[in-house]
C-alpha cells in the first residue's frame, strides 16, 4: 500500500511539474511599443518597479551583455501580483537588483529575432515585469521581458 501512495504521489508531482512548465507565455504590441508578456502560470511575482541605478553585466556573463546594461537597483513600486514563490521576500518600497535578461537598452537591433522589441529602460522609468527568482543563485532575480509604463 505504501509504494502505491509513493507511486501515486509522485506521478501527481510529475503532472503538476509539467503543466506548470507548458504554460506558454503571451506577448502583444501596441503602437510599437512592447507590451508583454506575463506567462499564465502563478509561479512568479509580478511587480511595478522605477529603475534607480544601471549596471553592466560582469565578466562572468557573455560579452554581448557586458556592452550593454544588464543590471538595475530597482524600487518596488507595487506588487501586483504575488506569485507562488513569493514568501516575503521583497516588499513594496524596496530596492532589489534585477538582472535584465536581454539587457535595458533597446532591443531592436541586439536582439533582431526577439519577437517584440523591448524600449530600452533608463534611470527613472517605470516598468511591470514578471520577476523570476533563482533560490540561493546569483543573480537572484532575473527579468525576461517587461512593459514600459509611463510616469
Amino acid at each position: 500500500m505504501l509504494k502505491f501512495s509513493m507511486r501515486l504521489l509522485l506521478v501527481v508531482v510529475i503532472a503538476t511539474v509539467c503543466y506548470s512548465c507548458s504554460q506558454k507565455q503571451v506577448t502583444a504590441t501596441t503602437s510599437g511599443s512592447s507590451e508583454t508578456f506575463i506567462s499564465e502560470n502563478n509561479f512568479n511575482s509580478v511587480i511595478e518597479g522605477k529603475v534607480l541605478t544601471r549596471y553592466k553585466a560582469d565578466d562572468k556573463h557573455d560579452l554581448k551583455y557586458q556592452k550593454h546594461a544588464s543590471y538595475a537597483d530597482v524600487k518596488i513600486l507595487q506588487i501586483v501580483k504575488n506569485g507562488q514563490n513569493y514568501h516575503g521576500q521583497f516588499n513594496t518600497g524596496d530596492t532589489i537588483r534585477i538582472f535584465f535578461n536581454f539587457t535595458m537598452d533597446k532591443t531592436e537591433k541586439l536582439f533582431p529575432t526577439l519577437n517584440n522589441a523591448l524600449p530600452g529602460l533608463k534611470k527613472n522609468d517605470v516598468f511591470q515585469a514578471e520577476l523570476i527568482e533563482k533560490q540561493g543563485g546569483i543573480p537572484q532575480f532575473t527579468v525576461f521581458l517587461y512593459k514600459f509604463k509611463d510616469s
